[in-house]
């Protein structure tokens, strides 16, 4: 892979609003969300995984040019520790 090709694979990530225009801002884009017991990872990615899925209006998908993700997501649970 050329450094180009590394360049416009990377520009082709969806990054998703958290809904916070400031926390948007200040994440920039996450690979990886780390903190102690009751920090908040879950619910983040909880809101990440709602934001992509709904728009303003129930059953209305985020679409990319808002920063939604088209209503797709994975959510892997390294730990197991999710219960649906």
């Amino acid at each position: 892979m050329t450094g180009s090709d590394a360049l416009l694979k990377r520009k082709s990530v969806v990054r998703i609003t958290t809904g916070c225009q400031a926390l948007d801002d200040l994440l920039g884009a996450i690979t990886e969300a780390s903190g102690g017991f009751r920090s908040g990872k879950t619910q983040l990615a909880h809101t990440l995984c709602v934001t992509t899925q709904a728009g303003f209006f129930p059953k209305v998908l985020l679409p990319k040019n808002m920063k939604g993700g088209n209503g797709k997501v994975a959510y892997i649970d390294t730990e197991g520790t999710l219960y649906p």
